[in-house]
């Protein structure tokens, strides 16, 4: 397959959309049109994790459709985002040990599967991607092997999800103090609808008219600002939009004729920059945010939240990046791919 530059550049995209979900600008300003402004840009930063599960479905479903269905393509997959988990999921317990937060091996077991306990004071639970994708990536290869069809899977996570959805909107609990924000659902429903798409990548359109991408950008406001209604609270992570998914579909189908999309010039250059960078973004920038004092440094919040706070976590985690990029031991260096 050859590999398409607009689906990393808008890797890069999302990463940095992750961050501001951490680190909302605009949406804890003191001013209800700032407010309004930064809860638009939460619900579309929103689709960014999910724009990441399809995308690792659609490049699972593209091997499928190329005659690559042996279990080796799922191990490797599996071990290089394994080898990315484990080493920042140590460095997470880690704080937690130092900062005294409860850290039993029942939670850390929970926390490294994905599964964090909303009942205790944890930061690592924030890693839940990695794990949801390596579950939901191991569900869906062995469905399509039994199976031959991934409609199964397709049709578990929509029931998930829908169930997870209905829970949040009337502000249930989930059993065992299970983080409604953790995403086994997310990321089965959307692995599986991106390995439906990358099984047909080849008959897809091959322009797919623009109008109806930004036609869905409204309704993606719409769907949230109902649930907020009715659930009685401002949006937050665990608000289950189904937009929020049937979004980022739309614009993967729009990406996958459009490779270049952006040219080479700065603007195309400058988002290849960030899309090499992405996973480290993703990864790091949590360090920034949950243990430089921000608070102390800079008193005028504003200022902290806009101009300070998410830059520094972006910045930082691209050094990171270019550090360990130059790392000799090859492990390391994958942390930065």
């Amino acid at each position: 397959m050859e590999r398409n530059g607009a689906f990393d550049r808008f890797r890069g995209i999302g990463a940095v959309c992750v961050v501001l979900i951490h680190a909302p600008p605009l949406y804890n300003s003191n001013l209800a049109p700032l407010r309004t402004v930064g809860w638009a840009m939460l619900v579309v930063c929103q689709t960014a994790v999910p724009y990441f599960f399809l995308l690792s479905g659609w490049m699972m479903g593209d091997k499928w459709a190329r005659g690559r269905r042996t279990w080796s393509e799922l191990r490797t997959t599996a071990s290089r985002l394994l080898s990315l988990y484990v080493p920042w999921f140590a460095f997470f317990l880690g704080l937690d040990v130092i900062a005294g937060r409860p850290h039993g091996w029942i939670a850390v077991t929970r926390r490294f599967a994905g599964f964090s306990d909303a009942r205790l004071e944890t930061r690592g639970y924030h890693l839940w991607f990695l794990p949801s994708l390596i579950l939901a990536q191991i569900l869906c290869w062995s469905v399509l092997r039994h199976r031959k069809s991934i409609l199964p899977a397709l049709a578990a996570g929509a029931a998930l999800y829908g169930f997870c959805a209905w829970m949040d909107v009337r502000g249930r609990e989930l059993p065992w103090g299970l983080n409604l924000s953790e995403g086994i659902d997310l990321s089965l429903l959307c692995v599986a609808l991106g390995i439906g798409l990358g099984q047909r990548a080849t008959k897809m359109p091959r322009n797919l008219p623009t109008g109806i991408l930004l036609a869905s950008i409204p309704l993606l406001f719409l769907e949230a600002f109902a649930l907020d209604r009715i659930s009685g609270r401002n949006l937050s992570i665990p608000s289950f939009q189904f937009d929020r998914v049937a979004f980022p579909s739309l614009l993967l189908v729009w990406l996958a004729s459009r490779p270049a999309f952006l040219g080479n010039g700065r603007i195309g250059r400058g988002l290849d920059f960030l899309g090499s960078h992405s996973t480290c973004i993703y990864l790091a920038h949590l360090a920034f945010l949950t243990q430089l004092p921000f608070k102390d440094w800079i008193h005028n919040g504003f200022v902290r939240e806009n101009f300070v706070r998410w830059p520094v976590a972006v910045a930082g985690s691209i050094a990171v990046s270019l550090l360990l990029k130059k790392c000799p031991w090859g492990p390391v260096r994958r942390l930065a791919a």
